[in-house]
């Protein structure tokens, strides 16, 4: 120990410094790394390992960093993860994990990490540019590192799995918290944000969709809640003044996804209970917000697009638990769900569309919205959708009966009732070619 913190002080501390190249001391640090890890690894030592380790990483910030430094830490980040792999030291990886990130963590409070001990630290607007910068990449170093180093170990059974879940949960929340923070002292701007964030998430959703191809499902769920994680980071860093309502919402998905998943009814009891609130929030707040945001060459008021968002996400979690994983529930729980957040889904988007659109387009709209939930029934085999869909062809007539025809002229009236009829009728014949057509196939299959 004395001697690699006696070679580390020979150029990263001003004081003691008698190696100018910085080359020089990467080349000595890398050697007397690897023969204190060698060492230590004679005696099949988890412990100590972890110890070597993180004495390395702390050391990095006892002095000013340089760009020889993040060699250096690719150094220290891939040999714990290989050697963690090697011998199947997952409680080593996770340890690197939080070890890395702390060490960054006094980084980013102060340029020499130690003086943050000590009880002092630089202001952010005084940070060298290129402190930041280094810091950045170290950040990025650390998750891509340890991001692989996790895909090795695929079991999902027993502790080895928990621990695994674990390790990618800690790496990627340390890896978001820490960077965003990184962008704001570095003046990067929301839009660089938002493109981190969206490439993370895209990342993830690979992730997921190769571990389920692996049929490592467990790790698939949790990559994809990540991904949806970081996709409303990025769209908050896009639109900030969307919310509480907007943070909610992510949080209604990503319970319930994970309730029907692991078949726990706290998560989806919880996940019914916020949704609940989000529909309250919207009536009571969201409702009266006239927030204009610029999306490219659209414009979108907040009330429409938190509406919009909000439906679409009913409408989603009505599909997940009829289609996927939700045999372990009980049939009237299936059917409660289904039920419930399909109606909701379809009563939110009647009612801001009632509200945007002029009153002489509103049944247009509604016959609109109708058809889209019929198609979306008959592709899904959704028995909750297609008759979703019948109400609001049924609510459509309705309103052409007692609404639209009062004070039109015979003629406009007859006009109207054709059309009407015609697309009734029209939709009436491609519902039951179509459902044919399905059943057929089922009953092929």
């Amino acid at each position: 120990m004395l001697f690699y913190l006696t070679t580390y002080a020979m150029h990263y501390i001003p004081a003691t410094r008698i190696i100018i190249h910085p080359t020089t001391e990467i080349l000595l640090l890398t050697l007397v790394s690897a023969a204190a890890i060698f060492y230590n690894l004679q005696y099949r030592s988890g412990v100590v390992t972890a110890l070597t380790f993180f004495l390395g990483f702390f050391t990095v910030s006892l002095g000013g960093l340089d760009f020889s430094s993040i060699f250096y830490w690719i150094l220290l980040t891939g040999g714990l993860a290989y050697v963690a792999w090697r011998f199947h030291w997952l409680f080593l990886l996770i340890c690197g994990i939080l070890g890395s990130y702390f060490v960054i963590t006094l980084l980013i409070l102060s340029p020499n990490g130690l003086s943050i001990l000590l009880g002092s630290w630089i202001p952010h607007n005084q940070f060298p540019f290129e402190q930041i910068r280094i810091t950045i990449a170290l950040l990025g170093i650390s998750w891509l590192v340890y991001t692989l180093a996790l895909i090795g170990f695929r079991s999902e059974k027993g502790e080895e799995g928990k621990l695994c879940i674990i390790g990618i949960l800690i790496n990627a929340c340390l890896f978001i918290f820490l960077e965003r923070q990184r962008i704001e002292m570095a003046g990067l701007g929301k839009h660089f944000e938002f493109v981190l964030f969206s490439g993370m998430a895209g990342i993830y959703f690979l992730l997921a969709y190769l571990h389920r191809r692996m049929t490592a499902t467990h790790f698939s769920v949790i990559y994809a809640g990540i991904a949806f994680f970081l996709l409303g980071m990025a769209g908050l860093a896009k639109l900030p003044a969307l919310g509480l309502s907007y943070y909610w919402l992510l949080e209604t998905v990503l319970l319930f996804v994970l309730g029907v998943y692991y078949r726990e009814q706290i998560f989806r009891v919880m996940s019914l209970s916020l949704a609940l609130i989000v529909t309250f929030r919207l009536f009571l707040e969201d409702w009266l917000n006239r927030t204009l945001y610029h999306c490219g060459p659209w414009v979108i008021s907040h009330d429409v697009l938190i509406f919009s968002l909000t439906a679409a996400s009913f409408y989603f979690l009505g599909l997940w638990v009829r289609n996927f994983k939700s045999q372990g529930l009980p049939a009237n729980e299936r059917s409660f769900y289904e039920w419930s957040f399909s109606l909701a889904g379809t009563l939110l988007l009647a009612m801001i569309l009632s509200e945007k659109i002029a009153d002489r387009w509103i049944s247009l709209a509604w016959l609109s919205q109708g058809v889209g939930i019929l198609t979306f029934g008959l592709l899904f085999q959704s028995k909750v959708y297609r008759r979703c869909a019948l109400g609001m062809l049924m609510l459509v007539a309705a309103r052409v009966l007692f609404v639209d025809m009062s004070g039109a002229n015979t003629i406009y009236r007859m006009i109207v009732f054709l059309s009407l009829g015609g697309v009734l009728v029209g939709i009436s014949f491609l519902y039951s070619h179509l459902h044919l057509r399905i059943k057929d196939e089922k009953d092929d299959s």
